[in-house]
């Protein structure tokens, strides 16, 4: 019987001109210690090692080449009596220079169609090989690409390809995998394949120039989910969890009160803010009701997700949907701004990222995917050719379909730089763009310095921040669900309040944390954690439900009626629960859906929450905007119990006087005005009444805000 010895080896290209190779097997040595180097599949040098190590049954040999490697080729190293096995190029990505070699700033990656040819370009600079697969009805047709100088393939392909599914074959370091265009703007059902889109059908549906973003701090930001919104049985949205739900018109609850769009129109919100649009994964675009998911998991920067569509099988109307919801809000005067989710990217190993650059969009540190997102992969936007796919997305975003701004995930894993040149490329299309998102300061490989969080927040002027000391200081911890924070009755808040109400633009107790108000997101609930009321559950657990209701409401007003930016999750103002649960992100409909029964039981807050938006706009004091002339424009006088009296020492075409009582307490408050005053706004909203009634010792509610002025 013949013995057959086992033996294996890999070769990585470790510099432009080195290789180091790593033989497993009990011989040590290979015959006369040399191998050759095979450039696509023919012998071009005979190497010498110039260190070897061996150790057990494990050889190490270093080869120095005389000249430099050349990237888009196949390269083997042949060993004499073992065998011959591809060199591992994916490590060049790391060398010196390599962005700049290889950074590409053409706009034409992707596909781009005509009528009689269709153009593909893919940027792969590591392959020695790049095919398009052509998808077509009866059979396949592949093409091979060549190859042009920053690592780009290129092929056109005569004939209307308008609507052929395709991929790209792509050949690493031997290896060739099939894999969708990360630039492709449509798809098939579920992601199966990208597909050629003529994109210029969108052009059938008009853009609403809606003029809404003259500026953030005259903005109300609502937050909601495609899904969430539309629904729930007790409406008569007929989309229900479609893009077109959300715009279809006199739609009504059971109790006859608005639903879905009109619903938004009642409450005067300026700016909705979309969960993720962009495709994600664990949702089936065929069977949407049989799961959920809020749409994190993205799989794309530039398709759009199928679920949502009234017909995911055809990818142009996906796109189609999208844009008319768009100019159906904007013809509404509702801005739509974006969730968008750049920081990490759904199963790495399997995305088309990985497939075609191995190593590139990832960060690493010793080896290891940096996990600042929870996911396992951060994104390494400091890279050229990230940085340039995350800006060409929003590029394409805010061009095809006039978003009008976006809500960056995690917006601390980003970089700065790459945050300055989205700002940069995005007022080229747009004026004033809404740039905002979490700025949480989160290890992940590049510097804390680098990082576009709250911390470099004085780096970052054109960026907004989620604004955690806000949230914390009126609800207290979030992570505590006990505390009970400035809302809930505990005064030693009340200095805290006065903080966040100048959008903590400027020190008061503590250290101003932005140079401007407009910097602020002023929220005490999102679509993470727990909802404000099951918060209160907690922390207020002994109080009855119209207590727990008075703090919400209390909650809503002072986020209108403070400086920065007001932002409010979908069923805030009707004091929504999750049924206790904090993270929702995959548990379904019973969980995150807007309750409609709710609103026609609570239409007292509706009513309440829309006249804080209202009182909010006629005032028209909230545009200050640095902390300095914020404070300048405000006294403040404290009373026991958190009990906060506010006069606005401003300029008005209207009123010659405006003072602003907070009330937290479970006592009413006396108060003492220094002349007769109108009640402008009170607990249960704006006061409507013709016959303006004059107080000089008003009585404060207890858990409310009132409003007064004196007209000129």
């Amino acid at each position: 019987m013949i013995k057959h010895e086992r033996s294996f080896f890999q070769a990585k290209l470790i510099d432009y001109d080195k290789i180091n190779l790593v033989v497993f097997t009990s011989v040590t040595k290979t015959k006369d210690n040399y191998v050759f180097l095979v450039k696509d599949f023919l012998p071009v040098a005979k190497l010498t090692p110039s260190k070897t190590h061996s150790m057990n049954d494990i050889s190490f040999y270093e080869f120095h080449l005389n000249h430099k490697i050349e990237l888009g080729h196949l390269y083997e190293l042949y060993i004499p009596d073992f065998g011959s096995a591809p060199v591992d190029v994916t490590d060049a990505i790391y060398f010196d220079d390599f962005d700049k070699e290889f950074g590409y700033d053409g706009d034409d990656l992707g596909s781009t169609y005509y009528p009689d040819h269709t153009d593909f370009v893919v940027w792969a600079p590591l392959a020695s090989n790049v095919s398009v697969l052509l998808y077509y009805e009866n059979n396949n047709i592949i093409r091979k690409m060549k190859r042009e100088e920053k690592g780009i393939y290129r092929i056109r392909v005569e004939g209307d390809l308008k609507n052929i599914p395709y991929q790209y074959v792509v050949t690493n370091s031997g290896v060739s995998r099939e894999v969708n265009d990360p630039y492709s703007k449509g798809t098939t059902d579920n992601s199966r394949y990208s597909v050629v889109i003529d994109i210029n059908e969108l052009n059938k549906i008009e853009k609403i120039n809606s003029n809404l973003n003259k500026s953030i701090l005259d903005s109300t930001i609502y937050e909601l989910n495609v899904r969430d919104f539309t629904i729930d049985e007790n409406s008569d949205i007929e989309n229900k969890g479609k893009y077109l739900g959300l715009i279809e018109p006199n739609r009504k609850t059971r109790g006859g009160n608005p639903a879905g769009l009109d619903y938004l129109k009642y409450l005067g919100i300026t700016h909705i803010q979309l969960q993720p649009l962009l495709d994600f994964a664990n949702v089936d675009d065929l069977n949407a009701s049989k799961s959920y998911n809020w749409g994190y998991d993205v799989i794309s920067f530039f398709n759009l997700e199928g679920s949502y569509s009234n017909n995911p099988k055809d990818p142009i109307t996906r796109l189609m949907e999208v844009k008319k919801m768009i100019a159906e809000l904007h013809r509404n005067n509702i801005g739509v701004n974006l969730d968008v989710v750049y920081n990490h990217i759904y199963s790495y190993e399997f995305s088309a990222f990985e497939k075609i650059v191995p190593n590139y969009f990832f960060r690493k540190q010793k080896g290891h995917m940096c996990n600042g997102s929870g996911c396992g992969n951060d994104i390494a936007s400091e890279r050229f050719m990230v940085r340039k796919m995350i800006v060409d997305s929003l590029k394409y975003l805010t061009e095809t379909f006039d978003f009008d701004g976006y809500r960056f995930d995690l917006m601390g894993l980003i970089d700065i730089k790459t945050m300055e040149e989205i700002k940069k490329e995005l007022d080229k299309i747009k004026d004033n763009v809404f740039l905002y998102g979490e700025g949480w300061g989160i290890p992940t490989g590049i510097d804390y310095q680098e990082q576009a969080s709250i911390m470099n927040a004085f780096k970052t002027p054109f960026l907004s921040y989620f604004n955690d000391s806000y949230r914390d200081i009126l609800k207290g911890s979030t992570f505590d669900m006990a505390a009970k924070g400035y809302i809930g009755g505990d005064s030693s808040y009340l200095d805290g309040m006065i903080y966040a109400s100048m959008g903590c633009a400027k020190e008061y107790t503590y250290p101003p944390r932005f140079i401007s108000a407009s910097q602020s997101i002023n929220y005490v609930e999102c679509h993470d954690n727990s909802t404000l009321y099951d918060k209160l559950e907690y922390s207020n657990g002994n109080e009855d439900e119209e207590i727990k209701l008075s703090r919400i409401k209390l909650a809503n007003a002072l986020i209108g009626f403070n400086f920065g930016v007001p932002f409010y999750h979908m069923g805030q103002e009707i004091g929504q629960s999750k049924n206790g649960e904090d993270n929702t992100y995959n548990m379904g409909d019973k969980y995150n859906k807007m309750q409609y029964d709710l609103v026609d039981k609570r239409f007292d807050m509706v009513r309440q929450f829309k006249d804080i938006l209202k009182v909010r706009k006629e005032l028209g004091i909230f545009n200050l905007n640095s902390g300095k002339d914020i404070f300048n424009a405000l006294d403040f006088e404290k009373f026991e119990d958190g009990i906060l009296v506010v006069k606005y020492l401003l300029p008005h075409d209207k009123f010659e006087n405006i003072i602003m009582v907070t009330n937290p307490s479970d006592h009413t408050f006396n108060l003492t005005l220094p002349d007769y005053y109108i009640l402008y706004f009170a607990n249960a909203g704006a006061i409507y009444d013709k016959k303006k009634y004059k107080f000089i010792n008003p009585i404060i509610a207890p858990r409310s805000t009132s409003v007064f002025v004196k007209e000129k």
